[in-house]
């Protein structure tokens, strides 16, 4: 059975199943392009299709693809080092045991932050956020085990903002998406000339809005303006591809082979998790979002809003997933959406 309805038939399931209303997904082995094609509707009312290269809220996959590679960019031009202490380019950052916190903490979520604290519904300017953020205690010392946190990117694109003397924005700009020719990649895409019409839109609890189109689905993001670690980023299926052939290794190099090796290798103490700088690795073992089915040592992402991104170096392959999941559900364990990525990757990794 070809590969387009394999995934097809996967993907109609999950739609009749309530899973997300739409769902994009790009299936590439080094230079080819395996399979590109979208599914559903955009959810809305009146309902419209999904379409191929439409523009998302990518979520949490802006930890890795802007975040994670900015630092490393920085490493590289010798701005940083990943074993410098936080405090050292953020002197606010005041909390206790915070001292001892490194770059690479922070980028391998093992510096010990909490996963979250709900800074929209807490408090009403950034400032007053910045600040609750600079004295959070920790829950456990620095380097001593893994908790996926949203603070710990929180702080570490400030501190890329202060190293840089620009914000996240502007230097993903210029670094990243100019090079690699990534015309509908960026923060706040309607001040960028994005229309809402290409945007694929998010539903969301905050301040009594439903819908968002263009606007973070991130409370935490909106609550610091839309741009920052954790999340913000909007993209589209080719655009997430030309960053991955980039990874992979293919040119223009924006990132030195050191700066993607530090992508691929595990950052965590023994027996956590297995992190790199900005990534989940499959490992034996792990429970990656990938499912054990796609091969050991690829790295990948997941975004709330239902998006995806899973690179094999050694196959070569990459597996992107744009689904809108949050016109469907709000809930933060989507165990059905997690079985989806899963059987998808086995699928994908099996295709010739």
């Amino acid at each position: 059975m070809p590969l387009a309805q394999v995934i097809g038939d996967l993907v109609e399931t999950a739609i009749g199943d309530g899973i997300f209303p739409g769902a994009e997904i790009l299936l590439a082995r080094g230079d080819e392009i395996l399979m590109h094609k979208a599914w559903g509707s955009l959810g809305t009312s009146p309902d419209l299709p999904l379409e191929t290269g439409m523009v998302h809220d990518l979520a949490s996959l802006t930890k890795p693809i802007a975040t994670a590679t900015l630092l490393l960019l920085l490493h590289d031009q010798g701005a940083l080092s990943l074993d410098d202490k936080a405090r050292y380019y953020l002197p606010a950052l005041s909390g206790p045991e915070t001292t001892e916190i490194t770059l690479r903490q922070l980028a391998a979520h093992s510096a010990g932050f909490p996963a979250s604290i709900p800074f929209y519904d807490m408090f009403t300017s950034a400032k007053a956020a910045w600040e609750h953020l600079h004295t959070a205690s920790l829950l456990h010392p620095p380097g001593s085990a893994v908790l996926y946190s949203c603070l710990g990117y929180l702080v570490l694109g400030e501190i890329i903002e202060t190293v840089s003397g620009t914000d996240l924005d502007h230097l993903f700009a210029r670094k990243i998406s100019t090079p690699l020719g990534l015309a509908s990649t960026g923060f706040r895409p309607l001040a960028h000339g994005i229309t809402p019409e290409r945007i694929v839109p998010s539903a969301s609890k905050r301040a009594g809005r439903h819908l968002l189109r263009g606007s973070v689905h991130d409370s935490s993001c909106a609550r610091f303006g839309g741009i920052c670690g954790n999340a913000g980023l909007f993209s589209t299926a080719p655009d997430i591809l030309a960053y991955a052939r980039m990874v992979l290794g293919y040119p223009p190099y924006v990132l030195s082979h050191e700066a993607r090796a530090a992508m691929m290798a595990n950052q965590s103490p023994p027996g956590q998790i297995a992190r790199s700088i900005g990534w989940e690795i499959n490992l034996p073992g792990s429970d990656a979002s990938c499912g054990a089915g796609f091969p050991h040592g690829a790295i990948g992402h997941t975004g709330f809003t239902g998006t995806s991104l899973w690179i094999d170096p050694q196959t070569q392959t990459t597996v992107i997933t744009l689904a809108n999941r949050t016109m469907a559900t709000l809930a933060a364990d989507a165990a059905p959406l997690r079985a989806f990525r899963r059987q998808l990757h086995r699928l994908a990794i099996a295709a010739h």
